[in-house]
């Protein structure tokens, strides 16, 4: 479970301390195309909690989908995974609203690395090895910070470098050092290690090819309506956290 007062030190101005003082953040200069944005990110009230973040092993990031999600994808695209459009969930200013193409995963376990056993979004879960989405190809940044009322989320987007949504990523978010974050970061050894201090969701934005050795799919119980729901949820404008 995740302690909601543990949380605070993730927001944004977090990150901007810790640039001061180790030079953990590459912030990028061009911010031509959202300025208020990530500024805004960098004045988020959030420093009210500096203890160490709370890491383990992550050895899966894992995707929830009902059942004729995945038999499209296999019948109709050759088993490839396509990103779409990011919508409107957590903060209705996020920059990536409508302007970047990726694929949701979860990076939440408990202490012995487990994902939880149910869904709420399919009964269907493909599991993916960490370090082939989060690896030296691939960029981290800093997108989002938001709640549903109860739990709390920071959504970090990961890019193949280089790429044309890796250029604008770095004119208009944070880029994070991906050996030295609060949140997601990969060890000397190339495992990835995540946060339990909060919800951790990673928005992947190359294509998967699901018929890869490795890939591992369960079924999991459903709860709640079982889907996501089209659009995405809006964050809480009331919390006292998460709101700039």
């Amino acid at each position: 479970m995740i302690n909601n007062r543990h949380f605070c030190f993730v927001m944004v101005s977090t990150l901007t301390r810790w640039k001061q003082l180790n030079e953990s953040l590459t912030l990028s200069k061009d911010w031509d195309y959202y300025p208020s944005y990530k500024s805004a990110q960098l004045r988020s009230p959030g420093w009210k909690y500096n203890r160490p973040s709370s890491f383990v092993h992550l050895p899966y990031l894992y995707r929830n989908k009902p059942t004729w999600y995945f038999d499209d994808i296999f019948r109709y695209h050759g088993g490839i995974m396509r990103p779409y459009i990011k919508d409107r969930n957590g903060d209705p200013g996020s920059v990536i609203n409508g302007n970047i193409n990726g694929l949701f995963f979860s990076g939440i376990v408990d202490h012995n690395s487990h994902p939880p056993p149910y869904s709420y979004f399919g009964e269907i879960r493909v599991l993916i090895k960490a370090e082939w989405l989060f690896n030296n190809n691939t960029n981290i940044y800093f997108a989002d910070f938001y709640c549903h009322y109860t739990s709390h989320y920071v959504t970090l987007v990961l890019t193949l470098q280089g790429s044309e949504t890796d250029s604008f990523c770095q004119r208009n978010l944070l880029c994070l050092n991906k050996f030295d974050n609060p949140f997601l970061k990969i060890s000397t050894s190339n495992d990835v290690y995540v946060t339990r201090d909060v919800g951790i969701e990673v928005f992947f934005t190359e294509p998967i090819n699901l018929r890869h050795d490795g890939i591992l799919f369960q079924t999991v119980e459903i709860r709640g309506r079982g889907s996501s729901k089209k659009h995405g949820i809006p964050k809480n404008s009331l919390c006292v956290i998460c709101n700039l």
